[in-house]
């Protein structure tokens, strides 16, 4: 009887730790650095993504402030051991080489990705030896896409179209390079568009198998709220967590109230540091 009793306890014991690590995989903690800038968290995995960078017009979009990019760049909680850096483009309200540089230099365990013309403006830094082999350049073909695992992080990244921005008739934005970064944090799809858009980018979303390609978070474009985006969202991805981007602090509410009549249960970041959690379920909880 006392070798039953300890068998069931060890049993018990095993499948509460078991369950709990479960539990733990699924658990992801997203803060909200600035603009398209997050720290994402789930279990010993730590990405930023698009949130270097210190200049900007606030009437645009946030910056992160001084105190932030200082706590960055320390490594002071909740910045402390991050396994990888991703930057989706070159354009200085989501990336700033030498803010890189000065974060890369202090944590030589620090992976960096991003897309050549990004690179290249890391290479042009006098003290870009000290930390190149850090940093890794993905050159893609337009709507090509290729899987990487660094520090332990697995992705697909695919090279999508920049969002469209007319001047003059023509699309100053069109040799953009930028990157869409899908995550696989222990179990959890993540993608993050960058200033891609599901409606600019069509041909790439409509041969994208969703179901091999789970997507749970989508960090989105807010301007992804056409029919086109739509039926992809809601029909295809099916993401239990949809958080709109590069909203205007000025605008912030009118921009969200257009992105929530699409998509209702979406949830908008607005103040820095502002953090939430997230299991499968996609239910949310402010930390």
């Amino acid at each position: 009887m006392i070798k039953q009793n300890l068998l069931k306890a060890l049993s018990l014991t095993a499948f509460a730790l078991f369950s709990q690590c479960i539990l733990n995989a699924s658990r992801i903690e997203v803060t909200y650095i600035a603009n398209e800038g997050f720290l994402l968290r789930s279990g010993d995995s730590k990405v930023l993504i698009d949130a270097l960078f210190d200049e900007g017009s606030y009437d645009l979009f946030l910056v992160p402030s001084e105190e932030t990019r200082t706590k960055m760049i320390d490594g002071i909680p909740p910045f402390d051991d991050i396994d990888l850096i991703l930057f989706t483009h070159r354009h200085w309200d989501h990336f700033d080489p030498s803010v890189a540089a000065q974060f890369l230099k202090k944590h030589p365990e620090t992976m960096l990705v991003g897309p050549p013309q990004a690179v290249d403006e890391m290479k042009d830094l006098e003290d870009f030896q000290q930390f190149s082999d850090q940093v890794k350049a993905v050159d893609l073909e337009l709507d090509e896409e290729t899987k990487l695992s660094i520090n332990g992080v697995a992705m697909t990244i695919a090279r999508l179209e920049h969002g469209p921005f007319m001047k003059d008739g023509v699309n100053v934005h069109k040799d953009v390079e930028n990157l869409v970064y899908h995550l696989d944090l222990n179990g959890t799809g993540i993608m993050h568009v960058g200033d891609a858009g599901i409606y600019s980018s069509q041909k790439y979303f409509k041969e994208k198998d969703f179901e091999k390609n789970r997507v749970d978070i989508l960090f989105s474009s807010r301007f992804d709220r056409g029919p086109f985006s739509k039926s992809i969202i809601t029909e295809r991805m099916k993401p239990e967590v949809i958080i709109p981007m590069h909203i205007p602090p000025g605008k912030w509410e009118n921009v969200t109230a257009k992105f929530k009549k699409v998509y209702p249960s979406a949830i908008a970041f607005r103040t820095p540091l502002e953090s939430k959690s997230f299991e499968f379920s996609g239910l949310a909880e402010n930390n």
